[in-house]
C-alpha cells in the first residue's frame, strides 16, 4: 500500500503545484476560483482539483460571499497560512 510522504511536522507533504496555489491564496487573500486559476495559469478544472486536494488537507476552503449574487471564494485556512509561513521560513523567504 502506498503511503503519503510526511513533513517533519507530521503533515502531508505538498507538491509544487499545491504549495504554489496555497502561497498565492495566502499572499493575495480570498479570491474567486476563476481569479485564482488565472493567477496560477491553470484551467478551472485544475483549480477545482487543487482546491479539493488542499481542502482534504485542511489548508484551504471555499466560502460563499452573499451580495447581489452568491460568489464562491477560495480562502486559505489558518493551517494553510501557517504551512506557507513555515515553508517560507525553511527557505529563508518569509
Amino acid at each position: 500500500m502506498a503511503q503519503r510522504r510526511k513533513t517533519l511536522a507530521g503533515q502531508p507533504a505538498l507538491n509544487g503545484s499545491e504549495l504554489s496555489a496555497l502561497t498565492t491564496l495566502v499572499r493575495r487573500g480570498p479570491m474567486r476560483l476563476a481569479d485564482w486559476a488565472a493567477a496560477e495559469g491553470i484551467s478551472l478544472p485544475t483549480a477545482r482539483r487543487l482546491l479539493l486536494q488542499l481542502s482534504r488537507k485542511s489548508l484551504a476552503s471555499r466560502s460563499a460571499q452573499v451580495g447581489d449574487r452568491v460568489i464562491d471564494q477560495v480562502v486559505p485556512t489558518a493551517k494553510g497560512i501557517a504551512t506557507v509561513r513555515r515553508s517560507g521560513a525553511s527557505r529563508g523567504t518569509v
